[in-house]
């Protein structure tokens, strides 16, 4: 995990936090999103949970390296109203929408598709929270909402005119009854002047109790890919060479604290308001990121060769047909 204050300098730091950074995280169930831990003194993030329990939770612990953390128990949807949250055995697949299960037949994952209870819960729009949280603009929007995606961002008109980069895990696959796709929310947001950046974390499903590529197990199907299920997207807006200073800058700042650093500063090139922000405020930017740039690229590095010494073990394993299974509830 990163740290705050080990990618960027004091004087970006400070820099930054004149004019703090906004973050929401809607989906905020086990701890708020870290994306921008790096950047965490100058960066006020609000988590949203609509279930009242894990809510409660978040918010009774202490605020760590951010400048504010805040969490509000709501969901965030299409309009302000009462809404219903469909919670299965394993509650991080809870969501506004029934649950589908057809996916339970096809892959097996019975805890993330068969709804065990339901919660009546408070909804919003992001358009609502100026008014009742307070929160005039964003800066990093991260969506994790297990399928009310184009809910969440038809209802935030106003909101998302202020988004520099928006992260939103998006399924390939009908989990939800009703859920829009990741095509839906490209094209939704494409028109609305996003590019889709990158994708990340991606998930493929199998049959269980299959295992995930390249591994193979001693059963009457020992290997098989999976199908794209789901994915962290990444967005950011398309700015003109004009937009104001203060916006070029965090998203230079945003992307280079995710390790977009070369998109950094091809957006920093284009739109020179954003150099002459951070100038005003004492920071010669493209020295920094080159900075930056090293630190992350060790960072990463360390990261790669660990998870390949931890993954030895389980591909030795996988090859002399060591590795345990679930014996599958249905032949197939």
């Amino acid at each position: 995990m990163t740290t705050a204050n080990d990618i960027f300098s004091d004087r970006v730091i400070a820099a930054a936090g004149v004019d703090p950074l906004v973050v929401l995280d809607l989906g905020a169930r086990g701890a708020v999103d870290d994306d921008l831990l790096a950047l965490a003194p100058a960066v006020s993030i609000i988590g949203f949970e609509p279930d009242p329990e894990e809510a409660a939770r978040l918010a009774a612990q202490p605020k760590g390296p951010w400048r504010e953390r805040r969490i509000l128990p709501f969901a965030i949807g299409r309009a302000r109203g009462l809404a219903t949250l469909h919670v299965p055995r394993e509650p991080a697949g809870a969501s506004l929408l029934p649950h589908n299960a057809a996916m339970i037949e096809q892959f097996g994952h019975e805890a993330l598709h068969r709804t065990v209870k339901k919660i009546p819960i408070e909804g919003l729009s992001l358009d609502d929270l100026e008014s009742e949280a307070g929160i005039c603009s964003i800066d990093y929007l991260k969506i994790d909402i297990e399928g009310a995606e184009l809910d969440v961002l038809e209802g935030g008109a106003n909101m998302l005119a202020n988004a520099k980069v928006i992260k939103v895990e998006c399924s390939f696959l009908e989990q939800r009854v009703g859920q829009p796709l990741a095509a839906e929310v490209i094209c939704w947001l494409a028109e609305r002047g996003f590019d889709l950046i990158d994708i990340r974390a991606i998930h493929h499903w199998r049959r269980r109790p299959l295992p995930s590529h390249p591994y193979s197990i001693g059963f009457d199907f020992p290997y098989s890919r999976g199908r794209i299920a789901q994915a962290d997207l990444f967005f950011l807006r398309r700015h003109s060479p004009d937009a104001p200073g203060r916006d070029i800058a965090a998203a230079t700042l945003i992307l280079a604290a995710i390790g977009y650093i070369d998109l950094a500063m091809t957006v920093l090139r284009r739109c020179p308001s954003g150099d002459s922000w951070w100038r005003e405020h004492g920071v010669d930017i493209e020295s920094e990121l080159k900075a930056a740039s090293g630190a992350l690229g060790r960072k990463e590095l360390r990261a790669a060769i660990a998870a390949q010494i931890r993954g030895a073990v389980p591909l030795v394993k996988s090859w002399f047909g060591l590795l345990s299974f679930r014996a599958p509830e249905h032949r197939y």
